[in-house]
């Protein structure tokens, strides 16, 4: 509730006049990812990897009209990968301003597709997407995001692709937003790999039962039937969106939150509550395919004597089996390779590690028939 106030006091607040030679294109759009598009007329969302996608002609200019809720200091902004006619062409930074931000200009008055992605996650902000502005006598055309594949990851910071963009040893410390890209996280590179949509429902120290400090506040099942995370009022509809593939990649925080805190990771309750997520998304996705992933940052040598590397994959692989016996032959175990400097931030997968898992992977789900 304290979330949605928030959003409706920043509406308020902002607003545009564009010029009579402009036209607003919002419902025309085409989005990829959880968003809310019934909010006070505008669209509304926060997870990684959302896109959205325009079709025009006549146009030799396009902007975007669209603000983010929180802070738009580099360290701590949403950032967006445009792309015109399927070339990448940069990142783009809204700020708080409800403001319209020039993406192309001097284009032919041929046809054209714009293209905006996600690179950040929840924790950085909400973003208010308000539409194209395009020449006024433009023609908007028809597009979509069409695929034969729907996959769906779920997971956490590695899944976000969490400091990905740097590559040291030791690693650097601190999470920067600017150094987050979850078009080259592992799950996103997958699904280009396979040609399929791509949906991302990830959040930074979640895990399965218990957070990465600790608490058992909004962890990833308990956040999951949202649109956005940190919004209890905001509820995700499963129809707009059909998962052939679900891929989970749970409990590494819960095993963080063993190594910093001394809370030990139960063996039963933890297979217990990754069943019970596992009937959850079943009930939502009858026929999907479900894989049940762990790694890559775990080890049985850090910390000393806790195998978690050897716990969390029995503990998985316990989930799969049971589920198995259980009458579930479509969900099946995975288990990435532990990483190898150079590292992200704060001890996470470098950009050349997520394209290793996501080979790794892609060759894994070729032997499912994918």
């Amino acid at each position: 509730m304290k979330r949605r106030l928030i959003l409706f006091l920043f509406l308020i607040c902002c607003c545009h006049s564009f010029t009579m030679a402009e036209k607003l294109v919002l419902k025309e759009c085409s989005f990829l990812g959880r968003v809310d598009n019934a909010y006070k007329g505008k669209v509304i969302f926060s997870y990684p990897g959302v896109s959205v996608k325009l079709k025009f002609k006549g146009s030799s200019k396009i902007s975007v009209l669209m603000a983010d809720t929180l802070r738009s200091i580099p360290e701590q902004s949403n950032y967006f990968y445009l792309f015109i006619d399927g070339k990448l062409k940069g990142k783009i930074q809204p700020t708080t301003q409800l403001q319209p931000i020039v993406l192309a200009d001097g284009l032919s008055k041929s046809e054209h597709t714009v293209e905006l992605i996600k690179l950040t996650e929840s924790q950085v902000g909400t973003t208010i997407f308000n539409g194209f502005l395009l020449d006024d006598r433009s023609k908007v055309l028809k597009s979509d995001y069409s695929a034969d594949l729907n996959i769906e990851f779920i997971g956490n910071s590695i899944t976000c692709g969490y400091g990905n963009e740097v590559a040291s040893f030791p690693p650097k410390s601190g999470f920067e937003s600017i150094n987050q890209n979850n078009y080259f996280a592992w799950g996103a590179i997958v699904a280009r790999k396979l040609s399929a949509n791509y949906q991302c429902v990830a959040y930074s120290g979640r895990g399965l039962r218990r957070n990465f400090s600790g608490d058992s506040l909004g962890t990833l099942p308990l956040i999951y039937n949202r649109v956005l995370p940190d919004d209890d009022d905001s509820h995700w509809n499963f129809k707009n969106y059909t998962p052939n593939l679900l891929v989970i990649n749970l409990g590494t925080n819960d095993f963080s939150a063993e190594t910093n805190l001394g809370l030990t990771v139960d063996s039963v309750e933890f297979v217990s509550s990754y069943l019970k997520f596992v009937k959850q998304l079943r009930d939502f996705y009858p026929k999907a395919t479900i894989v049940c992933v762990v790694g890559p940052m775990m080890s049985d040598d850090y910390p000393k004597d806790g195998m978690q590397w050897s716990r969390i994959q029995r503990y998985v692989g316990s989930v799969v089996s049971s589920s198995n016996k259980a009458g579930d032959s479509n969900i099946y175990y995975f288990a990435h390779d532990p990483q190898l400097p150079p590292l992200g931030e704060d001890y996470h997968p470098s950009k050349s590690t997520h394209e290793r898992m996501a080979d790794r992977f892609v060759s894994f789900l070729q032997t499912l028939g994918y």
